[in-house]
């Protein structure tokens, strides 16, 4: 008995459903690639940010431990202190550079507080 050649339609329905499932199969792959590249161009630009921030910071720092470090002190910057009536003028002087001086760390010691801040982040990135 002589077997019925296929029908030329359900080649093209078999070829069909055959190139459906490869498309899809391609375009998963290429939806994941894209999702891969999509989250390392976050990264990098999440480093890249934070290296500008740690970067600023640092400059900030340097700047700000300059100034604490100058030697003079003028009198705008203990005008605010608390005096003590009973006070002896030389204390008066003493206590006035020293409230002037622990006033110009109040930066610096904020400056240092975010700069950990970023260190932390950068070990989480």
């Amino acid at each position: 008995m002589p077997s019925n050649p296929p029908d030329i339609w359900s080649i093209f329905s078999a070829l069909g459903t055959f190139a459906s499932g490869l498309g899809t199969v391609l375009l998963v792959w290429l939806a994941v690639r894209g999702l891969n590249q999509w989250r390392a161009q976050l990264q990098g630009t999440s480093k890249y940010k934070l290296a500008q921030r740690l970067g600023l910071l640092a400059l900030q720092f340097k700047d700000q431990f300059s100034q604490a470090r100058y030697a003079r002190t003028f009198s705008n910057e203990s005008f605010d202190r608390p005096t003590y009536p009973d006070e002896p003028e030389g204390f008066v002087q003493i206590n006035n550079e020293h409230y002037a001086r622990r006033q110009r760390l109040k930066p610096l010691s904020e400056t240092i507080r975010k700069l950990i801040e970023a260190g932390w982040e950068a070990e989480i990135i």
